[in-house]
């Protein structure tokens, strides 16, 4: 008899446990749905800044070449690779 009690007690147990955790998720669900209309509006409206991001580059290695094609001869590039900037050569 004491053993049906205590299965009894243990499957309330888990019972409200897993009422608990339905209820939880479901509150997590509620704020997601709030949430996520948010994030994709977010996204539609960022998606012209990489149109806008190739033409900022294409402006700034144009000005990089321009930049370039006034340095003195007495100066050149490292070897470190683009954006790594110039070093005087020893003399």
């Amino acid at each position: 008899m004491i053993t049906l009690i205590l299965v009894g007690a243990a499957v309330a147990v888990i019972a409200f446990y897993l009422i608990y955790i339905a209820a939880l998720l479901a509150h997590v669900v509620g704020k997601l749905n709030k949430i996520l209309p948010a994030v994709g509006a977010s996204g539609e409206q960022s998606a012209p800044i990489g149109q806008v991001a190739g033409a900022i580059n294409r402006d700034l290695e144009a000005a990089a070449r321009a930049l370039h094609a006034t340095l003195p001869p007495d100066l050149t590039e490292t070897n470190g690779g683009p954006g790594t900037g110039y070093r005087a050569v020893s003399e």
